[in-house]
């Protein structure tokens, strides 16, 4: 018998909040204990997640030992499960990311520290997630999630990119535009960071899901870009090339169209490049 399914049931049935917040601290105690099966059974209650769920979610996030290993949890199921298909998705991934989505809602000084610290990396996490996500509900957990990331990041004219549920209102076929455009404002906002997004997402180049690969040859080909507005280390502009020319031959139709539009910055930056040099000659 699941545990804490078994704890929710029996406490649903009291109506006293006391007695459900002494649960909800029963529940700490087992995630202290026993993190991956506690986890794992909070998991399978959604992606519907119900109060009980949310609550617990909530107290487990305000404890310091449990928040990061939560975010570990959380994005290591978002970027290393299989997402599924349409007629199938993988509820995991589901839940993973609606509650990820709903840890960054929590009021916890705990919470602003983390997202400061791996800022980039939850970023690429997220532009992962859409390049992964399916149309209809997936797509709209998504984007709750990543726009609760983005507010909680304080980072809200990125969120506005998101908003009026955008990614439900293009197919999937567009989604690597959705990701161009976050990277486009990372890239204005956070240009320091740059580097430490490409060293996040750059593995997943070579990953089997062609979700993965869309997003991370967008997000490559919109760093190189990034380099006509500040200037990149020849060792960043390096390993991308070198990327974006072995993607031209990709299997999937968009991962050689953001190739070949990474192509095209980078004449973009030469061209740049020639021009001030002509410049400085004169």
């Amino acid at each position: 018998t699941n545990l804490i399914s078994t704890i929710f049931e029996e406490v649903s049935k009291v109506s006293h909040s006391s007695v459900r917040q002494k649960v909800l601290s029963c529940v700490k105690v087992l995630a202290l204990h026993h993190f991956e099966s506690a986890v794992s059974e909070l998991l399978d209650t959604g992606p519907e997640f119900n109060m009980s769920s949310l609550g617990a979610l909530q107290v487990l996030a305000k404890e310091k030992a449990l928040l990061l290993r939560l975010l570990n949890h959380f994005t290591d199921t978002l970027n290393n499960s299989d997402p599924g298909t349409l007629k199938r998705p993988n509820r995991l991934v589901l839940a993973a990311t609606v509650a990820l989505g709903h840890l960054f809602t929590v009021n916890d000084s705990s919470i602003g520290m983390v997202l400061k610290k791996y800022f980039p990396q939850l970023f690429g996490t997220f532009l992962l997630r859409i390049g992964t996500t399916l149309e209809g509900l997936s797509a709209q957990q998504t984007a709750a999630a990543f726009m609760n990331f983005l507010h909680a990041s304080q980072n809200d004219s990125m969120a506005m990119a998101l908003e009026g549920n955008r990614l439900s209102r293009v197919t999937r076929e567009l989604y690597d535009e959705v990701i161009c455009e976050l990277t486009m404002l990372f890239c204005r906002h956070h240009p320091s960071k740059r580097e430490l997004l490409l060293n996040f997402i750059h593995p997943f180049l070579s990953r089997p899901f062609p979700g993965h690969r869309v997003a991370t040859m967008t997000t490559v080909s919109q760093l190189l870009l990034s380099g006509a507005d500040a200037p990149l280390s020849g060792d960043f502009v390096g390993t991308v090339v070198d990327s974006v020319l072995r993607c031209v031959d990709d299997a999937h139709s968009t991962v050689r169209k953001q190739s070949v539009r990474g192509i095209g910055n980078l004449l973009l930056l030469w061209q740049q490049g020639a021009a001030e040099e002509a410049k400085a000659d004169e």
